[in-house]
């Protein structure tokens, strides 16, 4: 500092010296603002439903219940299966219920105009079929509109809600993945449609091919609740919530 008779001004260093303070300073605040959001999550205690779409529940169940019991010890969790028409319906019916669907993008432009809706992830559709099928001993790589619908398994519950055309017939409508995996490996004309995250997850270490379709279709993973739901008390652990799921589908 150098001082005189009009006051205190500060030197080139002590200018320096000054921001690093307040620097310093705001990242404290900064700490004591996330360690109080922290420990006010971990008390968080209540109930929460979250209402899960089938393919995702089956594919990070155990992720799901970790990372809630991890991040909200004292909150007590109850998942619902459901597609993402029935969620719908359920948040609408109770605002306090969340939920993490799955769902091609033409059909979330529409449910967002009724709900909030934060994309968590995005992917392709892909084929599946077994290794030894007839698709890929010929290598085919075809759009699905050249490939017989009947030999399709149409998947993600209601035909209104599947990754596929409507107004068709298809070999069966399922959502247990298991009971895929099995019609794949038995028929070698068979193949699904199904989002490129779930069939990496599910099939990438068993004898179930995945191979890229020709089209921009889309599936989006959604967190979805009724703006009631994002109230005061709310609000911090609706974007936690968020946050841990996104770094789930991530990994």
């Amino acid at each position: 500092m150098i001082r005189s008779n009009n006051g205190v001004t500060l030197t080139e260093q002590g200018c320096i010296f000054l921001k690093f303070c307040e620097n310093v300073s705001q990242e404290y605040e900064r700490y004591l603002a996330e360690k109080n959001a922290a420990k006010e999550i971990l008390n968080y205690s209540g109930e929460i439903e979250l209402v899960v779409s089938p393919l995702l529940l089956q594919v990070y169940y155990e992720a799901i219940t970790s990372r809630i019991a991890r991040c909200f010890p004292k909150l007590k969790v109850q998942l619902i299966e459901a597609d993402v028409f029935a969620a719908f319906d359920l948040i609408q019916e109770s605002p306090d219920i969340l939920g993490l669907t799955i769902m091609p993008r033409d059909v979330l432009d529409d449910i967002a105009k009724e709900l909030i809706c934060h994309e968590l992830y995005t992917c392709p559709l892909v084929f599946c079929a077994a290794k030894n099928s007839t698709y890929f001993k010929d290598k085919i790589n075809e759009a699905v509109a050249e490939i017989p619908f009947e030999n399709m398994i149409a998947i993600v519950g209601a035909k209104q809600n599947s990754f596929i055309p409507a107004g068709r017939k298809f070999d069966a409508y399922v959502t247990d993945l298991d009971i895929v995996h099995k019609r794949l490996l038995n028929d070698a004309h068979l193949y699904v449609s199904i989002p490129q995250l779930i069939a990496v997850k599910y099939f990438a270490a068993t004898m179930i091919g995945i191979f890229q379709q020709n089209n921009d279709e889309q599936a989006v993973i959604v967190f979805l609740y009724d703006s009631h739901a994002l109230t005061s008390e709310k609000e911090k652990l609706l974007m936690r919530l968020e946050q841990e799921l996104t770094e789930m589908l991530l990994q």
